[in-house]
């Protein structure tokens, strides 16, 4: 039976398959630590960068009260997330909440609009009646 391979670092447990050809894993064979400190200054800096138009603040959206007000909060979610400001997984996020407030409010405007017309309909009835 064939003995599984083990990292040559002391107390190291990473799975056999972690092992290179030098009987070391990617964390402790030599040159691991520069490699290490390498890539976390290339992953800062790819962060930096992906973050250097700062972040997409609440006060920067105007109050979602009306139509022109979400499509205000539309134009500004495009521009953060094609500046960096905002990621766009949160931008699609937030995109569909404008949109289901759209939904429920589109469904209180045709349930006024619906009432509106059905007391236009009544006074007419009753003007009807007297005449």
């Amino acid at each position: 039976m064939k003995k599984a391979k083990t990292c040559a670092h002391e107390g190291c447990k990473s799975p056999s398959n972690f092992i290179k050809d030098n009987g070391f894993c990617h964390a402790h064979g030599p040159g691991a630590k520069e490699r290490l400190q390498l890539m976390g200054m290339r992953g800062g800096e790819t962060m930096r960068r992906r973050w250097a138009g700062g972040a997409l603040l609440p006060n920067e959206l105007p109050p979602l009260v009306d139509h022109e007000s979400a499509k205000k909060w539309l134009e500004i979610l495009g521009r953060a997330v094609a500046s960096k400001k905002l990621p766009a997984q949160e931008g699609r996020t937030v995109i569909v909440a404008v949109e289901a407030w759209l939904r429920a409010h589109v469904g209180e405007a045709e349930m006024k609009l619906f009432e509106d017309l059905r007391e236009d309909v009544e006074r007419l009835k009753q003007g009807m009646r007297v005449a």
